[in-house]
Formats: C-alpha cells, structure tokens, sequence
C-alpha cells in the first residue's frame, strides 16, 4: 500500500502567514497531496483559494500542532519563521517523516557557547532535515552549531504572494472613469473616517476632480459612512445603490471585501485603513502590493509589522499619520512617474522569493519520490 503523504504547514507568527498561504497553495497543486494550513494566531485570511487546504483554527500553539503530527506516519512539517520551540521535545517518532524550518534569521539560531551542553532550540533545531535561512548570518550560526552543511540553504525569505487577487465583475462597468484622477481607501474603520474625508477635502483643493474610492471596512458601518459623507457635503455616488460616478462625483462609497480588489485595481495610489489609530491593528498589504498599488499606511500595524517594513524599505509605501500627512502623500504619489515606480516596487517585492520556495517545494516532492519508490 503506498505511503498517505500529508504535509503540515506552520506559520509561526503572524508576519509568515502570508508565506505559509502561498506555499500551501503551491504544494496543493504541486503535489497532490493533503496539504494542512495551521497559523500562531488561528485565524485565516478569507480567500478563495484556501478552499481545498485544510485549515485548523483548533490548533494555537504549537504544542498543539506538535502533539497532532507527532504520533503521524508520512507527515512532512514545514515551520516558518520564529523557533518557538520552548515547551516542545520531539517534533515526531518516525524517521520517514519530514522537519523543515524555514524563514530562519540569526536571532532564530542560538550562538555557539563553550561546553559540552547543547541548548535546548539546539536540540530541536538538529531533528531538522533542511534549513532555509534568510540571510548568510543564521546560515553561518547553524554552522557553528555543526549543522551538515548540505542540510543549511540560503535562498531568503520565502514567497510571500504570487498572482494578484481576482478581480469581480464586469471589466467595463466603470469605463467613464479611465483617465480620471482617483485614489482607494478601503478597510477605513467608522474610527478613521473622519481623517480620510477630511484628507480627501485638503486634495480636491489642489486636484479638483479627484475621485476618492472609498471601502469600509466593516459593511454595517456604510450607512454612517453615507449619512457623514452627505453632512460634509461631497456628492457621492453609492455601490449599493448601483449609481456610477460621473465627472462631479467626489466620493463613490463603495461595498465590501469582496470587491476590494476591484477598488484597489482602479487607482494608482490606495491608503490602507485599520491603521491610524492605536487601537487598531493594520490590514494586510500585499493584495494592494500584488496589484502594483503605490500603498500608504498608518503607524498602527503590528499585525503586519513585518510586511509594511519591507514595502516602505523598497519604496513601495510610505506611512502617514493624520488627515494632512494623507492628503500631502496622496498628492504626491498620484504623480503618474512616482506612482508607477512605487507600484514596480510593490511587484518586486512580493514576486521576490520565489527561488526559495521553488526549493522547498522540491524537497517535499523529493521526499514523496524516495518514499513511493
């Protein structure tokens, strides 16, 4: 009987789901085998193409996932990102299986020390078949440890997105508004509304027929956004209500997630809200970055503190932190020559790691191979 491969994909802290996502989905059709998507914090992006790995919001720590696998045959585990490995002993009992740590960097891997004793992430970073590091520091670390050379790769992150996200509806629905200046901002809590209209009212006193593409981020909250809209008296046009913008409207309130993508694909430049005030906690970047989108944020991230870091250092966005900082970057990154090489930026960076996913990808279906034979 031929071995029941699973594989077992775990996304250590919240800056690595993103990572983990589009490697469940790469093996699912790499591989055909049974893929299982388990995250640090239980929850799951709300996308389509999740729909046939297997997600279990059951398992939070990995204590958990551990005592789920270990007891398995035929199990490939796959960590990326942070070794937090304080309460765990054995990844698993059988030597057919498969540990691969991804993602590691040099804080991930403890530093030689003199002795006979081997720490206790030493002891658990040796029960793994293969180590992709981020960068030559953790690479040269785990040499140091005596790790076999052939099992330390260097190939930097993994990828974190590949094809943008799909985008609803008729393609020429808004054809009147091609040409037209216009900026996105979607995921805007009730909390942050305030800040945009009042950005977008400082823009049109500069660009006056800039449309402003407006999402909230939560669909109940679309009637305040509506009634706010009118007090401030801007002309909106409503998705709900199946209105178009023409050349006077200044707002067009447009609906839920499930268009986003829509919103996002008709701008040069989109703010990404849940993110300037402190109780609020970012929204994911990279469906706006896969698009080519020039992306401001604000300074209230810690979600995807990592992924904003590594846009805003490649160019691809830039943080502001009120209504006038909105407006001045909006503005400024409308500018069709700035627009689009943020945009380039925004591609490079999340279509860059592919060689290293490419690899893991080849590990697992080397494992397949040798077991099947």
């Amino acid at each position: 009987m031929p071995p029941n491969h699973q594989i077992w994909i775990y996304a250590a802290d919240i800056a690595n789901k993103n990572a983990a996502v589009f490697l469940a989905n790469r093996l699912q059709l790499a591989v055909n085998k049974r893929v299982h998507l388990v995250t640090s914090d239980g929850t799951y992006p709300s996308r389509n193409d999740l729909s046939t790995i297997d997600l279990h919001p059951e398992l939070t720590t990995p204590q958990d996932l551990v005592l789920q696998v270990q007891s398995m045959d035929d199990v490939a585990l796959i960590w990326i990102g942070p070794t937090h490995f304080e309460h765990i002993t054995r990844f698993t009992n059988a030597s057919e299986n498969l540990f691969i740590l991804c993602n590691l960097t040099a804080s991930d891997v403890p530093q030689k020390r003199l002795g006979l004793f081997s720490t206790h992430v030493e002891k658990i970073l040796r029960q793994a078949d293969f180590f992709f590091t981020k960068d030559p520091a953790a690479a040269e670390r785990l040499a140091k440890l005596n790790i076999d050379s052939e099992k330390i790769i260097t190939r930097g992150a993994l990828q974190k997105a590949g094809a943008a996200p799909t985008i609803l509806g008729d393609g020429e629905e808004f054809a009147i508004l091609k040409g037209r200046a216009q900026w996105t901002a979607i995921e805007v809590s009730k909390t942050e509304l305030m800040s945009v209209l009042l950005a977008h009212k400082a823009v049109l006193r500069e660009s006056h027929r800039m449309l402003l593409l407006l999402a909230p981020a939560d669909p109940k909250d679309e009637e305040i956004f509506k009634s706010t809209i009118d007090e401030m008296g801007f002309r909106v046009a409503r998705r709900l209500d199946d209105e178009i913008p023409d050349n006077n409207t200044a707002i067009f309130l447009a609906d839920g997630p499930d268009e986003f993508a829509r919103w996002l694909s008709m701008a040069p430049v989109a703010f990404l809200g849940q993110s300037l005030l402190p109780e609020l906690r970012g929204t994911d970047p990279m469906p706006a970055a896969s698009l080519g989108v020039a992306v401001l944020y604000g300074p209230h991230i810690a979600s995807y503190l990592d992924d904003y870091s590594q846009l805003a250092h490649a160019g691809a966005a830039r943080i502001v932190r009120d209504a006038d900082s909105l407006a001045t970057a909006v503005l400024q990154v409308s500018n069709p020559q700035l627009a689009a090489q943020m945009g380039l930026a925004a591609w490079d960076l999340v279509s860059s790691g592919a060689e290293a996913t490419d690899a893991v990808i080849g590990c697992i279906q080397n494992w397949i191979a040798q077991e099947e034979d």
